[in-house]
């Protein structure tokens, strides 16, 4: 099949949208670690009635780490999957480039 100007149209749109959901996968996985990984920061259970108390301290003292340590990993995820879908979208520009220059040569 011989690949012609709108085949490299087709890739080079394809890593566009690769390369935006590179960006959004940057900004937003991170964020979400940071916001898991301090969700019982702000969880005071002196605010809440002596019954609950020791249970908010318990669940505090139990998840808090494991939740920091989730958080961590979901901030690195998040960054090796940006740098990946963006490696993979830069790839994918300079292909239909090529593809565009080479249908260019061959007319």
């Amino acid at each position: 099949m011989k690949l012609e100007r709108k085949h490299g149209i087709a890739i080079m749109t394809l890593g566009c949208l690769i390369l935006t959901g590179a960006v959004l996968v940057f900004i937003s996985v991170p964020d979400w670690g940071n916001f898991i990984g301090s969700y019982f920061q702000g969880v005071n259970p002196d605010e809440y009635s002596p019954q609950v108390a020791p249970l908010l301290t318990t669940w505090k003292s139990l998840f808090s780490p494991l939740l920091a340590q989730v958080g961590d990993y979901m901030k690195a995820a998040g960054i090796f999957g940006g740098c990946a879908l963006s490696v993979m979208g830069l790839i994918a520009l300079f292909a239909g480039a090529n593809v565009i220059r080479q249908s260019a040569k061959s007319a």
